[in-house]
């Protein structure tokens, strides 16, 4: 028997990058990654977004509907995550790399490439389970050019054709 952190449930790259480079910043983080967030970064001033405790935290049902108005494949679905991206001043993002593959007209679609549009956010770290993303206006051009990666990650298969075409075209 060992002990340990299973790697490939958590963000562990992602978070050691915030460790190394992000402290005092404020980011977004998929609520199934905030347990660990909280635990692996406990020591910094980075507040996590949202966390598993929501249910019994004061403000976080009102924030996770918040949060669902993005996170819901739905026409306004872009919109409504760079509102919040505005009105939360984040400067980075940790999300999970789901297997879900969404598909238009027989093509897949990338769901990151719509949030995450590479002219406004730099992905700096990913692994099996998440991506880290920063945006752009939140960092120095010398900083992205040093930790930048590519190619960007995607929530589908890199053999397969992704549709990049206005979202609202989608619906």
């Amino acid at each position: 028997m060992s002990w340990g952190v299973r790697e490939n449930v958590v963000p562990k790259r992602c978070a050691e990058f915030i460790r190394g480079h992000l402290d005092h910043r404020r980011g977004y983080n998929d609520y199934n990654l905030g347990g660990y967030l909280i635990w692996s970064l406990y020591d910094l001033d980075n507040p996590v977004f949202i966390d598993g405790r929501m249910h019994s935290v004061e403000g976080y049902p009102r924030l996770w509907d918040q949060v669902k108005s993005f996170l819901v494949l739905s026409p306004g679905m872009i919109d409504q995550w760079n509102a919040a991206v505005k009105r939360w001043d984040v400067s980075y993002a940790v999300v999970e790399l789901t297997p879900v593959r969404y598909y238009f007209h027989d093509q897949a679609v990338s769901v990151l490439a719509y949030r995450f549009p590479l002219s406004e956010w730099a992905l700096v770290e990913q692994d099996s389970h998440a991506a880290l993303y920063l945006r752009r206006a939140a960092f120095s051009p010398v900083f992205l050019q040093r930790y930048e990666i590519a190619p960007p990650a995607s929530d589908v298969d890199p053999g397969r054709a992704i549709t990049k075409r206005p979202w609202r075209e989608l619906f």
